[in-house]
């Protein structure tokens, strides 16, 4: 949605980059959304009700190629609601919160398809989820005090994409990556915590 709420810098640069390009292709579909009466957030919403009924159908049938789907029409609709909002002037904080919070719950999906379908450890799986979710309430603090991270990990950038390589293309990378992912979550947990400690130092 819009570049507020939990954003590191590098990824405000990035999507001033291709952010309008994104939302001229998509005016055709924002217009209709905004007639129907369709906000932002029930888009986000409807995003994460796909990845979640795609997930509990490859549970069922032990199928794994329907939450993969779902994964896709996810990644689809979450880059609708933010040119929904900003081409139609419905772009709120709030609406950016959601847009993260969204992020997070489908990769903790993620994670769980993982833990089903894949021998990673689960201590490995859990440890990358709870470690994101500190992460970006670490950098929602930070942002709201002006000293925003200059990147962050995130779920639709490396998580989904390691997973369709992991599942589809069968090259197995997916545990050392999100090991590799934890170190580097844990490193920028550490760094933003003293960051926000240094700030509350008087000079």
């Amino acid at each position: 949605m819009t570049p507020h709420g939990i954003y590191s810098s590098g990824e405000l640069r990035y999507m001033r980059a291709w952010q309008q390009r994104k939302d001229t292709v998509l005016l055709p579909v924002t217009k209709l959304l905004n007639f129907l009466g369709i906000k932002p957030v029930a888009v986000s919403v409807a995003g994460i009700l796909v990845a979640g009924i795609t997930l509990w159908l490859s549970f069922v049938y032990t199928t794994p190629g329907y939450f993969l789907l779902g994964l896709l029409a996810h990644v689809v609709i979450d880059g609708i609601d933010g040119s929904l909002a900003r081409n139609h002037r419905l772009d709120t904080d709030s609406g950016a919160l959601v847009d993260t919070v969204a992020d997070y719950v489908v990769s903790i999906m993620a994670l769980t398809f993982i833990a089903r379908f894949t021998p990673i450890p689960l201590w490995l799986l859990t440890s990358v989820g709870a470690i994101y979710g500190l992460l970006l309430a670490i950098a929602y603090i930070r942002n709201e005090r002006g000293i925003p991270y200059r990147f962050m990990p995130r779920g639709r950038l490396g998580l989904y994409v390691l997973l369709f390589v992991h599942i589809w293309a069968g090259v197995l990378i997916l545990a050392p990556a999100l090991l590799t992912w934890l170190v580097l979550s844990l490193w920028l947990l550490v760094t933003g915590v003293r960051a926000l400690q240094q700030q509350r130092r008087p000079l």
